[in-house]
């Protein structure tokens, strides 16, 4: 039973087509394979280690990170509010909290005054940029995206963060406050009584819904590429949802470790909040991880049987691929898009992306784009009256280097002209016709 259960969740559940399915089976189908995606790869990315340097570098950046929204709440006049928010987001860490809003003001006190005040700022915003680099890297790892933001944009970006999300902090609490308020008065008219049970229902609530929010905003704000907006809500509800959770587990831990306090003292909020730290960033990293299945769960259908795909098999999915290309192109020079290829042969995306990329590299197709439109569009790289399905397997094989020095004794030599023989003899069979003549 077990066994089986395996072998279904990695390969089965992948060979499913949901479209045959019932409505609901397909969507818990299509759901399962979102989430075990996502499993798959926070593994494969490394992610247990990306949140453990985050941990480090969010303790050393704590002071500073904090200093920086401080100053900027202090400018406005709302230096008490933003403390008192943070007690209540905070409050199960309030030892750490204390020391870290102490060290925070004595750090403003210090860079207060003439070239020394120039001189921490510059500290202080190379510290912010420092670790939000360091964040935006890990989910560009997620996303697969090869270049960070440019040093304009992180200092524009990032400031941005920092200036906005202290009044986000401070008006949270204080949308909080005000509908408990106000439900709470309009529940006092007797043909608003309903009001009472919401007033009752939102404190529990909105708690989830201001950390679904924040997720929500990470998700889509710290990758160097545009997140849509459906797959970072999904994983922003999951994966806040999971935060969440973690803060009860984590509250029900510090009571249980009450005990260590007599040995360890005020040190042993320390490992606890480390504990903390790391938990945060992995929930925080797998909700990027969630967020990426559900924008590129087609890609990864069949993936594992991708990377074991026969050659054979490979060649005759490319002739088929190119035969479509040039039926296209016959008709009126009409391009082909990657979704007609995908509709028409029902090949998966990611082995598309395959057979398209060694076309490419060969030669034997071009890629199109049109300006304002994000589709790919295909045309053939050669004379459609020369490629016959020799051609096409020559041109493969041909493609990629075929120059790197090894021996080459007599065997070699024999080997080569053998070869020479097969290609020839392919070339003049009866069944090596042009593409474009196979109906």
């Amino acid at each position: 039973m077990i066994k089986k259960t395996i072998e279904f969740l990695q390969k089965n559940i992948w060979r499913i087509d949901i479209e045959t399915l019932p409505r609901f089976q397909a969507f818990f189908v299509h759901h399962l394979r979102i989430f075990l995606l996502a499993v798959i790869r926070f593994s494969k990315d490394d992610c247990l280690p990306r949140a453990s340097a985050l941990t480090y570098y969010t303790l050393l950046s704590i002071v500073p990170v904090l200093a920086m929204a401080f100053g900027i709440a202090k400018g406005f006049g709302l230096e008490e509010a933003l403390n008192r928010q943070l007690e209540n987001y905070l409050g199960a860490h309030e030892e750490i909290l204390e020391q870290a809003v102490s060290f925070s003001y004595s750090l403003l006190e210090e860079t207060s005054g003439g070239i020394i005040a120039g001189i921490g700022f510059i500290f202080l915003l190379w510290s912010v940029i420092r670790v939000m680099t360091y964040i935006e890297l890990s989910f560009n790892a997620v996303w697969r995206v090869q270049y960070p933001r440019s040093w304009e944009r992180k200092i524009s970006e990032y400031l941005s963060i920092m200036l906005i999300a202290p009044f986000l902090i401070i008006m949270s609490g204080s949308i909080n406050v005000f509908l408990s308020t106000e439900l709470g008065a309009l529940a006092e008219h007797r043909w608003l009584g309903f009001m009472d049970i919401l007033a009752s229902i939102l404190p529990r609530v909105l708690p989830y819904v201001l950390v679904w929010l924040v997720f929500i905003f990470v998700l889509m704000a710290m990758p160097n590429t545009r997140v849509r907006l459906k797959p970072a809500v999904l994983a922003g509800i999951i994966s806040g949802t999971m935060f969440q959770l973690m803060q009860w587990a984590y509250i029900a831990l510090q009571m249980g470790a009450v005990k260590y306090n007599a040995v360890y003292g005020s040190f042993a909020a320390l490992p606890l909040f480390l504990i903390w730290l790391q938990a945060s960033w992995m929930i925080v990293l797998f909700g990027s991880e969630l967020s990426f299945a559900y924008a590129n769960i087609k890609r990864y259908i069949f993936a594992t049987e991708v990377k074991n795909i026969s050659q054979e098999y490979k060649s005759k999915i490319s002739i088929a691929v190119m035969r479509l290309i040039i039926r296209n192109f016959m008709s009126d020079g009409q391009a082909t898009t990657p979704e007609q290829i995908q509709q028409e042969l029902g090949l998966p995306q990611l082995l598309l992306q395959h057979i398209t990329n060694d076309l490419l590299e060969a030669d034997l197709i071009v890629k199109l784009s049109s300006t304002g439109e994000d589709s790919e569009f295909y045309h053939p790289g050669k004379d459609i009256n020369i490629i016959t399905i020799s051609f096409i397997l020559k041109e493969l094989q041909k493609s990629g280097h075929s120059d790197i020095p090894i021996t080459q004794d007599a065997a070699w030599e024999k080997i080569s002209r053998a070869l020479d023989q097969f290609e020839k003899a392919i070339d003049n069979n009866s069944e090596n016709i042009l593409l474009k003549d196979i109906v």
